[in-house]
């Protein structure tokens, strides 16, 4: 009979399953402002628990603290508790991929029900110091189907929309990563269907080399998905430390274009809203970049007569608003036939801080216009 626990060696599962547990912690601080953040933190809450319920050593502390929980009922714990962590990341799939997904509260409730029945019908295998999921006895069709219900449910809705995506036929690099996510998960597909087929044969009491190569493998599958998982968890909180090291990328928005902001606000006072007391840093970002685009398209009037052609980029255009300034301050009359600047826009406030952040740094290096205000008539 195999050991109700990962076969795993434990100088190799107490470090991931560390950095797995710091991850989940950090991320519970940090990362859980949208629904699906908190679905990943529900899952890896569940994961981390579950995971500690198959390492030997803990599974011999909390037999010292609760003598009922041996290492077999931990090992059925760690899979029921399993089912919960898939119907998560079910609930994340599912409202990402669906026009109407089922309510978290129905989710849960299955989930519920499902590890429920999970436990109930492995208790006979438990109470014999059996292992669960692979066991030789009617039980295990039904377990592992209990077992499966959510991460099949998960591929097939990834598989899905991985052929949605590849019908629109996106570039390239786009393709090919939808190939490989569909290869990943049409792989656990057979993956599960391995071992549910595998389940029936042992429903009528066989065992064999296949069951035997099966139980090898199921024990330590989701501990695997666990560690593949924790990097990609992982990924905003490596963001959030870059930023924490460059500092916070909206306040540094806001002292890069607030020179730009006040030279042109300067000259058109009256576009300038007031803030609430309490309005946040991207409150105040989208704001400054309204005020100024509006700045700009006040402005155009006065600007002076160029050439368009040399008018292409940045460096050249950021001299004329500085001299279409002052000749607004100057109170020079507008002309409203004067020629346009081609400024980029962009599609939406990161790309359109990044153009005016350019737009900025040409500003603040210009000098005093040598521009005469009225230059823009011909």
């Amino acid at each position: 009979m195999l050991p109700p626990y990962s076969s795993m060696p434990e100088a190799i599962a107490w470090p991931l399953w560390i950095i797995t547990a710091s991850v989940t912690i950090l991320r519970l601080r940090w990362c859980g402002d949208t629904f699906a953040q908190r679905r990943i933190n529900g899952a890896l809450v569940g994961s981390t628990i579950a995971w500690l319920l198959l390492i030997a050593t803990a599974q011999q502390w909390i037999v010292q603290l609760f003598g009922g929980l041996t290492p077999a009922r931990q090992y059925q714990l760690a899979n029921a508790l399993m089912i919960v962590v898939t119907a998560e990341a079910y609930l994340m799939i599912s409202h990402a991929r669906q026009q109407n997904p089922l309510s978290p509260r129905i989710v849960y409730a299955a989930a519920a029900a499902m590890g429920l029945g999970y436990l109930v019908l492995g208790n006979p295998v438990v109470a014999g110091g059996g292992i669960v999921l692979q066991y030789p006895g009617w039980e295990a069709a039904p377990m592992t189907v209990l077992f499966v219900v959510f991460p099949y449910a998960c591929s097939v809705l990834l598989v899905a929309a991985c052929v949605q995506e590849l019908r629109a036929r996106p570039p390239l690099t786009a393709r090919v990563f939808y190939v490989l996510f569909m290869a990943i998960f049409a792989g656990l597909i057979c993956s599960l269907s391995f071992g549910l087929s595998t389940s029936f044969v042992l429903a009528t009491g066989h065992v064999n080399a296949f069951t035997e190569y099966a139980a090898n493998t199921d024990r330590m599958a989701f501990v695997m998905d666990i560690i593949a998982f924790t990097p990609l968890a992982a990924i905003p909180l490596v963001l959030r430390a870059f930023d924490a090291v460059r500092g916070d990328p909206v306040a540094r928005a806001l002292a890069e274009l607030t020179p730009l902001w006040e030279g042109l606000t300067a000259a058109c006072p009256d576009i300038v809203q007031p803030r609430p007391d309490n309005a946040g840093s991207t409150y105040r970002l989208h704001r400054m970049v309204i005020e100024i685009n509006d700045a700009i398209l006040s402005l155009l009037p006065y600007v002076p007569d160029h050439d368009p052609a040399a008018a292409t980029d940045l460096a050249s255009i950021a001299p004329l608003l500085r001299a279409a300034r002052d000749a607004k301050l100057a109170a020079t009359p507008p002309n409203f036939a004067a020629r346009q600047l081609e400024i980029p826009g962009g599609a939406d406030l990161q790309t359109e801080t990044q153009v005016l952040s350019a737009l900025a740094k040409e500003w603040s290096r210009c000098r005093p216009s040598p521009i005469p205000p009225g230059a823009f008539h011909s």
